[in-house]
């Protein structure tokens, strides 16, 4: 084959899909990127390799659609948690101060329609996941979301103050961002009004890492952010709090 023939050959596979693009008038810019064309020879190696408008091509190193999702991620749940070795946490689901701009310590507030969406959508986990119990700490907002699971998944429901957040005190209540969490941590023995010092939040975080390590796996536990930082700050120090874990339960904070 010469050289002219060659050139035509190929300016005909590049011009075809465009044509027939053209004629289509469908919403996709290249017919390979439409799925009722992925058994076509055009969107199939050796042909479509010659243009660049294989499907691989078009999604540019994306997943390619065609293979559906994930395996590992087909059957996740709605709700992602942070794991400690086989256990569970999630945290509590949205509550009226958190979506007011407030700072939420201890004091009871209530959940939002989100927040209630939420728990819903972690029950059905619990009841897919078959686990046998809801653990949460006693603050209101986790008791709340906590019974809400626990009526979907049809578990019980219990409540354990070690899972409690960091008792703010008298900071509680006001605008987010009055609680300068890095101030009080370089100040571990003193605590705000009212509330609890870094050295004793620390200390039974780590009492609190050490349940949910040796949770039964059927539990469901609720907690708050600050608990759940505390927990992965640990899980990287093997459950042992020390400077590393400090600077690390900081980090996640943003601080």
């Amino acid at each position: 084959m010469d050289d002219k023939r060659l050139g035509r050959y190929l300016l005909l596979l590049l011009l075809f899909p465009l044509a027939l693009a053209y004629c289509s008038g469908d919403r996709y810019r290249y017919p390979c990127q439409d799925p009722a064309n992925w058994d076509k020879d055009y969107c199939k190696m050796p042909i479509c390799d010659v243009n660049r408008t294989c499907p691989e091509h078009i999604f540019k190193g994306q997943r390619d659609p065609r293979l559906g999702p994930p395996a590992d991620k087909a059957d996740a749940p709605k709700v992602a948690p942070i794991r400690i070795d086989d256990t569970e946490i999630f945290e509590h689901g949205e509550d009226d101060a958190t979506a007011k701009g407030i700072e939420n310590g201890v004091k009871p507030t209530k959940l939002t329609d989100k927040g209630k969406k939420y728990a819903e959508e972690v029950g059905e986990h619990a009841a897919d996941a078959k686990k046998k119990k809801v653990v949460s700490s006693e603050v209101a907002r986790a008791k709340e979301t906590a019974g809400i699971i626990a009526k979907v998944a049809r578990i019980p429901h219990e409540v354990n103050k070690l899972l409690n957040t960091w008792n703010i005190g008298d900071y509680d209540g006001q605008k987010a961002g009055s609680f300068k969490e890095k101030d009080w941590v370089s100040r571990p023995n003193d605590a705000p009004k009212g509330g609890e010092s870094f050295n004793s939040f620390k200390d039974r975080m780590v009492k609190a890492y050490k349940y949910a390590v040796n949770a039964p796996k059927t539990e469901q536990i609720i907690t708050h952010s600050k608990v759940t930082r505390a927990f992965e700050a640990l899980r990287d120090t093997k459950g042992v709090w020390n400077d590393k874990t400090t600077k690390t339960f900081l980090h996640l904070k943003g601080n």
